[in-house]
């Protein structure tokens, strides 16, 4: 492949095992006890916090610092996570429909077979994540970035280096997701993998995917104004069902 390479499988697998948060870090007990008890923990530090199938539905953690946190299968549906820090976190499994991710930090999160439909995640930074085969039904994934800015400022609270996060990573897993009717205007998804991805009826207008791998990706009816799809990976079958005289 030419241009940007994609990094993401190397970290999907590490952070798949969990080996990207590094050793396990002890949450502040009364920011966890608060969260159970009131459904609110707004700017707590609950990094490294085991909330595997929490039941969080609606929550309020705006602005929360759930870096590294254990959230397999939580019912997070319609939580209010904005600005919140979850890199590293984990949430396979984990039910965040019609969840407010705006602007969330979700670098090297992994989020397999998470449930997204309808969630906003405007502005949410993907770099490194891993949201294969994950639900994106009618999400709002516009303006999303990939920039390692959060991680190097993790990394400057951390000064053992062996707890330091991968700097070296490119793109987001969204292969097999289901991105249909999801809006990604604009959306930063440069060397993303989104092999066999369903994009039918999806807006991508000028959406950056330069060395994204679209190898039969559903595109079916997407809307591709102003996309820029230079360098990427493709199936000769997709080449022709997307007509790019009119790209």
């Amino acid at each position: 492949m030419k241009g940007v390479q994609i990094i993401t499988r190397t970290a999907i697998a590490l952070s798949f095992l969990g080996l990207l948060a590094g050793p396990a870090r002890s949450a502040d007990p009364e920011s966890v006890k608060q969260l159970l008890e009131t459904n609110a923990c707004t700017y707590c530090d609950l990094s490294g916090a085991d909330l595997t199938q929490a039941q969080l539905s609606g929550a309020d953690l705006t602005g929360a610092n759930l870096s590294g946190a254990r959230l397999n299968q939580a019912d997070l549906s319609r939580a209010i996570l904005t600005n919140a820090n979850l890199i590293a976190a984990r949430l396979h499994g984990a039910r965040l429909s019609e969840a407010d991710l705006r602007g969330a930090d979700l670098s090297l999160a992994g989020l397999v077979i998470a449930e997204l439909d309808n969630a906003d995640l405007s502005g949410a930074n993907l770099i490194g994540a891993n949201l294969e085969s994950a639900n994106l039904v009618g999400a709002n994934l516009s303006r999303t970035q990939q920039t390692t800015a959060g991680l190097m400022q993790a990394n400057w609270n951390r000064p053992n280096p062996e707890e330091a996060y991968p700097l070296d990573v490119l793109g987001v897993n969204l292969r097999d997701a289901d991105l249909r009717r999801a809006s990604l205007v604009e959306a930063h998804l440069e060397g993303a993998d989104l092999a066999g991805a369903n994009l039918d009826r999806a807006n991508l207008s000028y959406a950056k995917l330069d060395g994204a791998n679209l190898q039969q990706a559903q595109l079916t009816n997407a809307e591709l104004e102003g996309t820029i799809l230079t360098d990427m990976t493709t199936s000769p079958h997709l080449n022709g069902s997307l007509g790019w005289s009119s790209l």
